[in-house]
């Protein structure tokens, strides 16, 4: 499991194993993520799917510091 910068995993969700979750992406209070998160993308639900996108503007580093 990778968990990029500014990533945020909400309490009792889960993240299974081999699944790399993308710079400043969210995981949603309960969700569980069998997939890839992609950058800045908002997940929620069982199996988390994508359901908005997070604007980068919120995070205060450049793409390559984030390594994007």
């Amino acid at each position: 499991m990778r968990l990029g910068p500014y990533s945020w995993i909400c309490a009792r969700a889960t993240v299974s194993p081999g699944v790399n979750v993308g710079a400043g992406a969210i995981l949603a209070l309960g969700s569980v993520a069998t997939r890839d998160l992609e950058p800045f993308g908002i997940y929620a639900g069982i199996p988390a799917r994508k359901v908005k996108e997070r604007l980068r503007s919120a995070v205060p580093m450049s793409d390559e510091e984030l390594g994007l």
